[in-house]
C-alpha cells in the first residue's frame, strides 16, 4: 500500500525537476544572431544621424540624439536614454 502512494509522488516530483526548455527548442531560432541583428541595427541609426549632423556642437548633437532616437523607433528597438553632456573638469591628472 504505501508503494502505490510513493511511486505517483515521486514521478510528479521527478516532472517538476526536469528542465523547461522553451527557446531551445524552437527549430530555427538563434537568440545570439536575434541579438547581433539588433545591436547592428541600433549601431546603423548611430552612424546615420551622426552623418546627418556631424559637428561636435550641442546643438548638432541634440539634433544627432533625436535623428538616432527617431531611427531607434521606427525600428521598434529600445530608445536608450538621453545621456548629459560631457564636459571636462578642467584638471590635468597625469
Amino acid at each position: 500500500m504505501r508503494a502505490s502512494r510513493t511511486i505517483p509522488i515521486i514521478i510528479i516530483a521527478a516532472a517538476c525537476l526536469a528542465p523547461a526548455s522553451g527557446d531551445a527548442q524552437i527549430p530555427g531560432h538563434n537568440p545570439w544572431k536575434q541579438s547581433q541583428a539588433v545591436w547592428k541595427l541600433r549601431d546603423q541609426c548611430r552612424r546615420s544621424a551622426f552623418k546627418q549632423f556631424p559637428d561636435y556642437t550641442a546643438e548638432s548633437n541634440a539634433k544627432s540624439d533625436r535623428a538616432e532616437q527617431r531611427c531607434l523607433e521606427a525600428n521598434n528597438l529600445p530608445i536608450s536614454p538621453p545621456q548629459a553632456p560631457r564636459e571636462s573638469s578642467g584638471s590635468s591628472r597625469r
